[in-house]
């Protein structure tokens, strides 16, 4: 009895220490933005940054050193998703079905709630909830829109 006693705890422990290595070694979920993340491109041959200006509510790439401020987000948590704010304007970066994206006065839509899909080695895609489409860089110097979501490194970003 005692026997059988003894080899029952030693099995329950060595189940409770593999369930504790296993919980303590998983990878986390995507890792969180932080509170003032710069959004840079992957592909192109300079890294560029995904920059707003408040007063025109646009969004665009810019080489990160050319008015830096301009390109600062934080990054907030709602359910699945995020809110992607801008750091100088107080606005929310946001698009429409039209593939616009552009920044806006803070709503509950889902056209401001973005999905951050880790795509492995420190390289991230934005989906944007509202259009289902992903966030495009505007190849180099252009625009930021959002097209449908491809493996295009105009879709990459590191945050």
């Amino acid at each position: 009895m005692h026997r059988t006693l003894r080899l029952l705890l030693t099995a329950l422990a060595g189940v409770f220490l593999s369930l504790s290595l296993v919980i303590t070694s998983a990878p986390s979920a995507s890792a969180a933005p932080g509170s003032s993340s710069e959004i840079r491109t992957v592909g192109g041959t300079q890294t560029v940054c995904i920059q707003a200006s408040g007063r025109y509510n646009n969004v665009f790439t810019q080489q990160c050193w050319i008015d830096r401020h301009l390109g600062y987000w934080s990054f907030t948590k709602v359910g699945g998703y995020w809110r992607i704010t801008h750091k100088y304007s107080g606005k929310r970066l946001d698009s429409n079905a039209a593939g616009s994206v552009y920044l806006h006065a803070p709503n509950t839509g889902n056209y401001q709630l973005w999905v951050v899909q880790d795509r492995g080695n420190g390289q991230y895609r934005l989906l944007n909830r509202g259009t289902g489409r992903c966030l495009n860089n505007g190849y180099w110097l252009g625009r930021v829109t959002t097209q449908p979501c491809s493996t295009s490194k105009d879709q990459l970003y590191r945050i």
